[in-house]
């Protein structure tokens, strides 16, 4: 069977430029074989060693219009001019959906909850810190961009203002969807318009809109050798606005607070040298809704706290320089501490109507701490050549009752910028203590007691203090480029303290 050649050249059709990497497709009809080749730097193609028959050509380039040629190969080779015409390349509408994993909004920084992993059953506190920016120090303190964390918040909401620590011990972090990172202003500043300059950082936490109603939370118990046992249980309810949280703990393996909340004490290497061995029991309860068609928010939490902590030392030194070498001693020391603590907090935020509204939050706290512990020790030269001894017994007990509140009102007058707010707050505090010391010292000369001395004393303290803070505000709007603010305070603060020290002198005397 003959066989021929077909020779091209493709150009463009408007400035007849050799087009260069365009695809030459070439289709025998009869049989299907398909050959194919692309054209050169000057625009040229050939097909050599073609059988006679009947040929489909089809060129292809980007940003051109394809081309399509039928043609006949019989006893002679072919020629063939391909001009190819320019052509938009149509694409199907392609749709992007998806959200930032971190958005910026005037004075709020959002972080997608999705782009970080937690491990099962985490809380939030494990969310929050991977957030860029925000630290947790052992003790579960928050900071966001150097600066503490004052509350958190949820969903916009009041949610255990007394302790951030316990907010992110309480919430899970699945339910979580957004992290707002906020520089709140002051409540005077949102309601007058006029910035005044108070900043403080707030995270709000954003829950998935499918777990904004329902119950859920976690329990955990375990219970192990010489009677270590460690309880811990978050229950939340939402039903829309209302909230209500609640969280308990009850351990003996050094967990003492809600940051530390299943980690047993791991988070501060669990150093009971320092720490001792601690029982804790611990609860906390929020509860936030809205009345009055959303017009009134009352929000409000409670905080307990007890824990005992026993410490036990044992130590033996032995000198080898200085001026009491070949001297050892021989110490024991132990220490029982108590602390109660009672922590209340509440807060209603009244919107009146669009021109007045009402924030009242009072606070009350009792703490009580208790320490007794002894101390003895004994001095020898060499081996068993006694020196001195001493026996120390303290016991010390403290008292503090705090409660407090504000109030503010603020007007806004029909003509914009002009507002008028009033805030009043106050507190009272009462403290006692009382703290025992007796010590008693025992010296000895060629083995033979020599002298004894010793210290008893007493100390009795009585205090409290009060105080309130008053101030008047006024703003008003000079021009569209300057404000005025003005604002009258009166402060006046008082404290009492009456200390009794008791001490009773039973000699240092010689023995011999």
């Amino acid at each position: 069977m003959a066989q021929y050649a077909i020779h091209g050249k493709v150009e463009d059709k408007i400035s007849n430029i050799p087009l260069t990497g365009v695809t030459v497709n070439m289709l025998n009809t009869k049989d299907s074989i398909l050959l194919s080749t692309s054209t050169n730097r000057l625009g040229i193609f050939s097909f050599k060693n073609v059988p006679n028959g009947i040929y489909s050509l089809h060129a292809t380039n980007l940003g051109y219009q394809s081309f399509k040629l039928s043609l006949t190969l019989s006893d002679k080779d072919i020629q063939v001019n391909i001009p190819m015409e320019s052509g938009e390349i149509a694409l199907e509408e392609i749709e992007i959906t998806g959200t930032p994993a971190i958005s910026l909004r005037g004075d709020t920084t959002e972080f997608d909850a999705k782009r970080f992993s937690t491990r099962e059953y985490a809380d939030a506190d494990e969310l929050v810190a991977q957030i860029p920016g925000v630290e947790l120090d052992e003790e579960g303190n928050v900071k966001a961009h150097g600066e503490e964390v004052t509350k958190i918040i949820v969903d916009g909401k009041e949610f255990f203002s007394t302790d951030p620590r316990i907010a992110l011990k309480t919430l899970p972090a699945e339910i979580i969807d957004k992290i707002q990172l906020i520089d709140e202003k002051s409540e005077q500043a949102r309601f007058s318009g006029f910035d005044d300059g108070e900043r403080r950082k707030v995270i709000n936490i954003v829950t998935k809109p499918d777990r904004k109603r329902g119950t859920f939370g976690k329990a955990s118990s375990g219970y192990g050798d010489e009677n270590k046992f460690a309880l811990n249980t978050s229950i939340n309810r939402f039903d829309g606005d209302e909230k209500i949280a609640v969280n308990l703990m009850a351990n003996n393996v050094n967990e003492t607070n809600f940051a530390e909340q299943g980690r047993g004490g791991s988070r501060r290497g669990n150093n009971n040298t320092d720490r001792g061995l601690s029982d804790t029991y611990a609860g906390a309860i929020n509860y936030n809704n809205d009345f009055l068609n959303n017009a009134m928010d009352i929000s409000g939490d409670y905080n307990f706290h007890s824990s005992k902590t026993n410490v036990i030392s044992l130590s033996d030194i032995e000198y080898i320089l200085g001026n009491r070498v070949n001297q050892s001693r021989a110490q024991e020391q132990s220490s029982l501490n108590r602390q109660t603590e009672h922590k209340a907090n509440a807060r209603v935020r009244w919107n009146i109507n669009n021109r007045q509204r009402i924030d009242f939050a009072p606070n009350l706290s009792y703490r009580s701490i208790g320490r007794t512990g002894s101390d003895h020790f004994y001095t020898f030269l060499k081996e068993d050549d006694l020196l001195n001894t001493s026996a120390r017994q303290t016991d010390s007990r403290n008292s503090n009752l705090n409660f407090g509140g504000r109030f503010t009102y603020m007007y806004r007058f029909k003509k914009p910028g002009r507002t008028i707010s009033l805030n009043a707050s106050g507190n009272k505090s009462t403290n006692e203590a009382l703290g025992k010391n007796l010590a008693l010292t025992e010296y000895y000369k060629d083995a033979l007691l020599n002298r004894v001395d010793t210290n008893n004393n007493q100390s009795i303290t009585n205090g409290y203090g009060s105080g309130f803070n008053n101030r008047l505000s006024l703003t008003e709007n000079l021009s569209q480029r300057s404000r005025l603010q003005l604002s009258y305070n009166i402060r006046n603060t008082q404290n009492y303290s009456d200390r009794e020290t008791f001490e009773w002198l039973a000699g240092n005397r010689p023995t011999g």
